[in-house]
Formats: structure tokens, C-alpha cells, sequence
């Protein structure tokens, strides 16, 4: 976690230096889940690439978990995903990162 966290600049470096000159996309041990849809989590304000939301949702494996849920997509997931599991929630946190689209993934643990 503590070298994710350099390379992502959420930990000051004591000496050298920490470059990157491609895109990253972090997808952090506890998953960060805004009180919005399934589909607000992964989409995060991103509209452009909308028609890939079904690939991302199939190279995640979130299709028997949006079954599961009452609304699919448009599931209200709740304050830090109150009504997800473990699971659930690092799927859409990983299918954020893949919707993203980045050049480099960093997956903690």
C-alpha cells in the first residue's frame, strides 16, 4: 500500500524521485464508493466511452451482481456502498479503473 501510494503521490518521498509518464489507474484495497448508481461509480462523471459500460461490466464479472440488485445499474449503492459487499464494491471500484481506460493499473492487493 505504501509503494501504490508513492507512485499514485499520496505519500511524500523521503529521497529519489517518483515519475510516470503514462496514464494510471489505481484501484485502492478499500474501495472508495460514492453515494450514487452503479453506473455513476464506474462511469465517475465520464459520459464520453458510455457505449463500452457493457465490456467493462463483462471483463469485471459484475453481471450477476447487477442481477442481484434490485436496479441494475441504476441501483442506489448508499453511503460507502452500504448496501454492497467486500466483493461488490472492489468489482465496481476495479470496473472504474477499466472503464478509465489508463495506460497503467495499479491493484492493491
Amino acid at each position: 500500500s505504501p509503494l501504490l501510494g508513492s507512485l499514485m503521490g499520496e505519500y511524500d518521498v523521503q529521497s529519489g524521485e517518483v515519475w510516470a509518464e503514462r496514464s494510471i489507474a489505481y484501484v485502492p484495497q478499500q474501495a472508495w464508493i460514492m453515494n450514487a448508481t452503479v453506473r455513476d461509480n464506474i462511469l465517475f462523471f465520464d459520459e464520453e466511452r458510455a457505449a463500452d459500460l457493457q465490456d467493462v461490466i463483462r471483463c469485471c464479472q459484475l453481471e450477476a451482481d447487477l442481477a442481484q440488485l434490485g436496479g441494475g445499474l441504476e441501483t442506489e449503492i448508499g453511503e460507502m456502498g452500504v448496501n454492497l459487499s467486500g466483493g461488490q464494491k472492489a468489482r465496481v471500484s476495479l470496473a472504474r479503473a477499466v472503464y478509465a481506460n489508463r495506460d497503467v493499473y495499479l491493484l492493491d492487493e
